[in-house]
């Protein structure tokens, strides 16, 4: 992880600050992005990836660190990377970025700031901004091809909406505080509103006042979108709906200027479609609790963040219930930020929005987590998104860390997903794993003296993870031979990676701070303890090895290219384990290590993730 002192002040200034400065000043095809969003989308992570890089999400990912490859793709697109693809050793390029850009690894280095200095450059046009260059590819490994978002499709310029806010926030500020006085002072309001409606309208002016009280140069997506549903709630209320008291206060009142500058603002803003659906009568009760949860959640205390969070979700599980309708794309983007910014609490409210994505998989979104059913004994599971382009499974020649022995079982192939199917978004663990023991009259596994609860499950053989999935099966959907199985090492490896072709997910350099491996802490820990990948995948990487489906075979070129398990009908050949677990070194670590196990053995580095076929 490469140290970036003020990275978020950097990425706001490259993103928004300088083209509103340079206005039509600003080269052509400088990559315009609408959001941080639309930035992470297009380096290939997620929103709330790129987030826990700026903030840091736990003491094992410090605030202001980048992977190199998010680095070297920052410094590709907008255009402050060597003109040479010789830059491509760390040293050599570490090296590199300190002679020409030492202000973008410090806060301060020879009294040379690093925004003066790309300013100048772009100016004088010895920087070239290239959201199309090549190398992106070759550093985010075809990832945005992979998560269907082409390079040259980030959105319009930030200009529009950005600079709007800036020339109107005064005056939006000025007719929020006359209305939210109005609401305080006129009695008529008690007609023109129900008490509901009030309440929606109250909470909204209030969002908005505390929201424009913070310099919109300073707003981060989560501001924006804060924007929207504020404007939404309180544009619900006009006029239809509600008595001709409220429709007179909009037409002729301090309403009308009110939301006049807010549809300004928001026509600069294009949103995506959505998956708009009815929200049924299996899924309302969902969002019902839901909504009691989150007023629940907001009496206790959270850092701020989190409570932005929470409002913004209230927000929009009210107006989906008021509206009975359910934007999924949307509510996956607010469960992935309730997990980036509250990783270890507030699990009802996650669970009961991934309970309403398990009743609707057919049209869930890719990369939302789900639930079947509402038991302690049910996995959260991941949707996978299809890759029938193919990707590059196994290792190059030269892949940092690995060993020539290795590297006969690890020949690159392509290897194709044709449907999107489902992984467990921890491996499984001992909570999991003894309620399945209970049930069954099954001895449970030794925990070798850590603790079960939330760790993963170890001393289980291959044989012992199919009986599980056999069991699993049959409370799910009443017969053994059901959905979930154990993942096919294809699959396996291309949930690991999430798009990467790097040693690791996180880059090619082993990094303690991103998984439990190497020996460094003696013993398992608890599952989701370390950041996830891209794909929102916890523990893919060290903690415990995990079984896969296939027969292990040396030879890469015989087995399956098409993600199916390669399975020889000996039930004593050895099996695939795949991930490295807490003491393995970095080698093994690897997201193309393979190594392979008896189906009788277990240890106390051996555990197991499921998958889940997913119909179409």
């Amino acid at each position: 992880m490469i140290e970036v002192p003020g990275l978020k002040e950097k990425l706001t200034f490259l993103r928004k600050t300088l083209p509103q400065k340079l206005g039509d000043d600003c080269p052509s095809d400088y990559p315009f992005f609408k959001n941080q969003g639309d930035l992470a989308k297009v380096l290939c992570i997620s929103a709330s990836g790129l987030s826990q890089y700026i903030t840091g999400s736990n003491d094992s990912v410090p605030a202001n660190h980048l992977p190199e490859k998010i680095e070297r793709a920052i410094a590709v697109l907008y255009g402050f990377a060597p003109s040479d693809a010789d830059a491509s050793s760390d040293d050599s390029w570490s090296d590199w970025m300190q002679e020409h850009w030492p202000g973008w690894r410090s806060e301060d280095e020879n009294n040379v700031r690093f925004e003066e200095a790309y300013e100048q450059a772009l100016i004088s046009g010895t920087v070239h901004p290239d959201k199309n260059d090549p190398r992106l590819d070759l550093f985010l490994e075809k990832g945005r091809r992979q998560t269907n978002t082409p390079a040259n499709d980030v959105g319009p310029g930030p200009r529009t909406f950005a600079s709007a806010v800036q020339s109107l926030a005064d005056e939006l500020a000025s007719h929020a505080a006359s209305v939210r006085n109005t609401c305080r002072e006129i009695p008529a309001l008690s007609n023109a509103f129900s008490p509901d409606s009030r309440q929606i309208l109250e909470e909204a002016l209030d969002r908005l006042l505390g929201l424009l009280s913070v310099n919109p140069d300073n707003w981060d997506r989560l501001d924006a979108d804060t924007l929207e549903e504020a404007w939404k709630d309180i544009e619900s209320l006009f006029p239809a709906g509600e008595p001709a008291e409220a429709a007179e206060l909009f037409e002729n009142g301090v309403f009308a200027g009110l939301l006049n500058l807010l549809a300004r603002l928001m026509d600069g803003r294009s949103s995506a479609p959505g998956q708009v659906i009815n929200l049924s009568n299996d899924l309302s009760p969902l969002f019902k609790e839901a909504s009691k949860e989150i007023e629940i959640a907001l009496e206790r205390s959270h850092p701020d963040r989190v409570v932005r969070v929470l409002v913004n979700l209230k927000t929009f599980v009210r107006r989906s219930l008021k509206q009975s309708k359910v934007d999924l794309n949307k509510l996956s983007d607010r469960a992935n930020t309730l997990q980036s910014e509250a990783p270890r609490h507030l699990t009802r409210i996650k669970r009961l929005i991934s309970l309403a994505f398990g009743r609707r998989l057919d049209i869930a979104p890719d990369l939302c987590c789900f639930l079947e059913f509402d038991a302690d004994w049910c996995p959260e599971m991941i949707i996978i998104p299809a890759c029938p382009e193919g990707f590059l499974m196994g290792s190059p020649e030269d892949e940092p860390e690995d060993e020539p022995e290795h590297f006969d079982s690890e020949k690159q192939h392509r290897v194709t997903i044709d449907r999107r199917f489902a992984v467990g978004r921890y491996p499984v663990t001992f909570e999991e794993y003894d309620r399945y023991c209970d049930a069954t009259g099954i001895e449970k596994p030794g925990d070798k003296g850590w603790d079960r609860g939330g760790r993963p499950v170890i001393n289980v053989s291959f044989q012992d993870a199919q009986k599980y999935v056999e069991w699993l099966n049959e409370e799910t959907g009443g017969s053994s031979e059901g959905l979930y199985r154990l993942p096919s090492e294809a699959k396996w490896e291309y949930a690991a990676r999430a798009g990467t072709l790097t040693a690791y997910p996180w880059g090619d350099k082993w990094d303690k701070s991103m998984a439990n491996g190497e020996g460094a802490i003696g013993k398992t820990t608890d599952a989701g303890s370390y950041p996830s990948n891209a794909f929102g995948l916890f523990d893919m990487h060290g903690n415990v090895r995990e079984w896969c489906q296939d027969h292990y075979e040396e030879d890469t070129s015989k087995v399956p290219s098409d993600g199916t398990a390669h399975e020889t009908g000996d039930a004593s050949s050895n099996r695939v384990l795949r991930g490295g677990s807490w003491y393995d070194y970095p080698r093994y670590l690897r997201s193309a290590c393979r190594v392979r196990n008896s189906p009788e053995n277990r240890g106390g580095n051996i555990g197991f993730r499921l998958s889940r076929t997913l119909t179409p």
